[in-house]
């Protein structure tokens, strides 16, 4: 069954890993990973230092690399042979438009194990996405569309700063807002939504957490 893990910010979570391990235990430990570091215009070297270790450290022995030099055909077996994508934080508009430059939407969209997408990676796995003005080198808040692998509207990196322009937002937004905090998730499949940690909800000019 596919399963859509949407992380508000920071690769170390708790949350992911305990799910990490429940799936390491139910495939006796033959888990592959596929990243896509496809968020920087020059990626940082020791970044793929740091996720191996995090991904190593959880117990995933099979850490692959999708680069963007690789041909569309090369990415999908890479994509067949994976049991976890992942698609990290960053540029979330970068990220976009390579996957879609590339076709990799397409692909995703038929891919039936865990895609897990961290701030930028879960812009892109949202219908649409609001950047908040203040994060990175956005100078004021966008409202953009995320490739549609879920049906939902997100916010990531979360703060209560940002209640009462969201509170505006969703009442001009027609379906609700979800709003994920930095070592919070949201865990979306066909049986429906669940939050881990705090999740909050802006629909129509309230505010809620999600249960």
């Amino acid at each position: 069954m596919k399963q859509i893990y949407l992380i508000g910010g920071n690769i170390i979570n708790n949350h992911l890993t305990n799910l990490i391990k429940n799936i390491i235990t139910n495939q006796n430990n033959n888990i592959t990973i596929l990243i896509f570091p496809w968020t920087r215009e020059i990626e940082n070297p020791k970044y793929r230092t740091k996720i191996i270790d995090y991904f190593k450290g959880i117990g995933i022995k099979i850490i692959n690399f999708a680069d963007l030099g690789d041909s569309f055909e090369i990415i999908k077996n890479k994509i067949d042979s994976s049991d976890i994508i992942y698609l990290p934080g960053g540029d979330s508009k970068l990220l976009i438009e390579r996957l879609k430059n590339k076709k990799i939407n397409s692909l995703l969209e038929k891919y039936d194990n865990l895609i897990i997408g961290n701030s930028a990676g879960a812009h892109a796995l949202s219908e649409m996405y609001i950047g908040m003005g203040d994060r990175g080198e956005r100078e004021k808040t966008e409202i953009l569309n995320g490739m549609n692998l879920t049906n939902l509207n997100t916010v990531v990196h979360y703060g209560e700063r940002y209640d009462k322009e969201l509170i505006e937002i969703s009442k001009i937004i027609k379906s609700k807002i979800y709003c994920i905090p930095e070592e919070s998730g949201l865990l979306y499949n066909d049986e429906g939504i669940k939050a881990f940690g705090k999740v909050y909800v802006f629909d129509k000019g309230n505010k809620i957490e999600l249960k």
